[in-house]
Protein backbone atom coordinates (compact mmCIF):
# COMPACT_ATOMS: atom_id res chain seq x y z
CA UNK A 1 0.00 0.00 0.00
CA UNK A 2 1.28 3.47 -0.81
CA UNK A 3 2.25 5.69 2.11
CA UNK A 4 1.40 9.38 2.30
CA UNK A 5 3.70 10.96 4.86
CA UNK A 6 5.58 8.17 6.64
CA UNK A 7 6.06 4.44 6.92
CA UNK A 8 7.37 2.26 9.74
CA UNK A 9 10.11 -0.30 9.21
CA UNK A 10 10.42 -2.93 11.92
CA UNK A 11 12.27 -6.16 12.65
CA UNK A 12 11.93 -8.89 15.21
CA UNK A 13 12.94 -7.85 18.71
CA UNK A 14 16.17 -9.89 18.57
CA UNK A 15 17.73 -7.85 15.78
CA UNK A 16 18.31 -4.09 15.72
CA UNK A 17 18.25 -1.70 12.80
CA UNK A 18 21.62 0.05 12.61
CA UNK A 19 20.97 2.38 9.65
CA UNK A 20 18.63 2.99 6.72
CA UNK A 21 19.40 4.21 3.19
CA UNK A 22 16.73 5.29 0.70
CA UNK A 23 17.37 5.23 -3.06
CA UNK A 24 15.29 6.57 -5.93
CA UNK A 25 14.57 4.40 -8.99
CA UNK A 26 17.72 5.72 -10.68
CA UNK A 27 19.86 4.37 -7.82
CA UNK A 28 20.69 7.76 -6.27
CA UNK A 29 20.79 7.80 -2.48
CA UNK A 30 18.23 10.40 -1.37
CA UNK A 31 18.17 9.77 2.39
CA UNK A 32 20.41 8.20 5.03
CA UNK A 33 19.77 7.71 8.72
CA UNK A 34 22.23 6.03 11.06
CA UNK A 35 22.76 5.26 14.74
CA UNK A 36 19.17 4.00 15.02
CA UNK A 37 19.87 0.95 17.21
CA UNK A 38 16.19 0.04 17.64
CA UNK A 39 13.85 -2.68 16.37
CA UNK A 40 11.79 -0.15 14.39
CA UNK A 41 12.21 3.22 12.70
CA UNK A 42 9.73 5.68 11.19
CA UNK A 43 10.72 6.80 7.71
CA UNK A 44 9.31 10.28 7.01
CA UNK A 45 8.67 11.36 3.45
CA UNK A 46 10.14 14.84 4.15
CA UNK A 47 11.40 16.30 0.86
CA UNK A 48 10.90 13.14 -1.23
CA UNK A 49 8.68 13.36 -4.29
CA UNK A 50 5.83 10.93 -4.84
CA UNK A 51 7.16 7.73 -6.36
CA UNK A 52 8.85 4.39 -5.79
CA UNK A 53 11.91 4.10 -3.56
CA UNK A 54 14.18 1.26 -2.48
CA UNK A 55 14.91 1.14 1.23
CA UNK A 56 18.05 -0.66 2.36
CA UNK A 57 17.99 -1.57 6.05
CA UNK A 58 21.29 -2.45 7.71
CA UNK A 59 20.78 -4.91 10.56
CA UNK A 60 22.99 -6.59 13.13
CA UNK A 61 23.36 -9.67 10.92
CA UNK A 62 22.94 -8.41 7.37
CA UNK A 63 21.07 -6.17 5.00
CA UNK A 64 17.44 -6.20 3.84
CA UNK A 65 16.02 -4.27 0.91
CA UNK A 66 12.38 -3.42 0.34
CA UNK A 67 10.29 -1.15 -1.85
CA UNK A 68 8.30 1.84 -0.55
CA UNK A 69 5.77 3.83 -2.56
CA UNK A 70 5.00 7.39 -1.51
CA UNK A 71 1.94 9.00 -3.07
Amino acid sequence: NPACERTTISTNKKELIRSVSVFDVMGKQVHFQDQIDQASVVLDRNQLDAGVYLVRVYLDRGVATSRVIFR
